[in-house]
């Protein structure tokens, strides 16, 4: 059997949900998907301070106002530096790490996944 090859496109940083009670018995609690149907990935593009929107994400992150300013400012900066990207994948493992720890520290709900491919996609 050959084992198979997969090349990393990049990391994000998804909020679990609570498992729905039409899911099978063997899916975990909370459910993390690579789906935004199905969870909240961080950053939102909406952390972006040129993005205007109803800012339900931004709410949803229950920061102090300046704490929010700081969120976002640091969400530009990954942009524009091309370390995180539209749809919220980072890509360099670290700056997700260091984003996940600062952002997100203690919120067991909150994980950093590695998102890969098949390499024979590429």
């Amino acid at each position: 059997m050959t084992e198979a090859a997969f090349l990393v496109i990049g990391y994000a940083i998804i909020a679990g949900e609570k498992k729905s009670e039409y899911m099978h018995s063997s899916v975990a609690d909370p459910v993390f998907s690579p789906s935004k149907c199905v969870c909240t990935f961080h950053p939102s593009n909406e952390s972006l301070t040129w993005i205007d929107s109803d800012q339900t994400y931004l709410k949803s992150l229950v920061l102090s106002e300046v704490d929010l300013i700081e969120y976002r400012l640091e969400v530009d900066k990954l942009f524009d530096s091309g370390i995180w990207g539209f749809d919220a994948l980072f890509t360099d493992l670290l700056a997700a790490q260091a984003f996940k720890n600062r952002w997100f520290l203690g919120i067991s709900s909150v994980r950093l996944f590695e998102m890969s491919i098949p390499e024979d996609l590429r």
